[in-house]
This record gives C-alpha cells, sequence and structure tokens, in this order.
C-alpha cells in the first residue's frame, strides 16, 4: 500500500459532492478520474500540474517537481 510506503505524503479523501464536481477537471485521455489509479500533483491554486500512474518511481516524481519549482521561481 503506497500510503504505508510513503507515510508522510498528502493525500486527501473527498466527500462524493467534491469528487463529483472535480472529476471533469481530472479527465485525460477520455479516462475518468475514478479508477483510474493516478497520483495528481496539485498546486496550492488547485491546478493539475503532472499526474502519474500508481506505480511510478517516486524519484522520477521528485526530479520531475524540483524542475518545475526551479523553472517557476519558487524553489
Amino acid at each position: 500500500d503506497i500510503l504505508n510506503e510513503y507515510p508522510e505524503m498528502a493525500t486527501r479523501v473527498l466527500l462524493p459532492a467534491q469528487s463529483a464536481e472535480l472529476e471533469p477537471l481530472f479527465m485525460i485521455d477520455e479516462v475518468p478520474m475514478r479508477g483510474a489509479e493516478r497520483i495528481y500533483l496539485v498546486d496550492p491554486l488547485g491546478n493539475l500540474m503532472m499526474y502519474y500512474p500508481a506505480d511510478a518511481d517516486p524519484r522520477g516524481m521528485i526530479k520531475d517537481l524540483k524542475r518545475l519549482l526551479k523553472y517557476s521561481r519558487i524553489g
């Protein structure tokens, strides 16, 4: 289980109404969010920045996040 493997990872469980509101925004390649088994990277303003398959290599995600922060001039 990914939550046991990475206990400090921030996650959110959505209420059904929240999920219904967000689902259209997270549809990628005509595949809806529900059941897609993806990891989403969302910025503090709610913008979808990146997504990964559930079994993605965390080192690759960290590398992408560092690059994103570098070019955003935040990090």
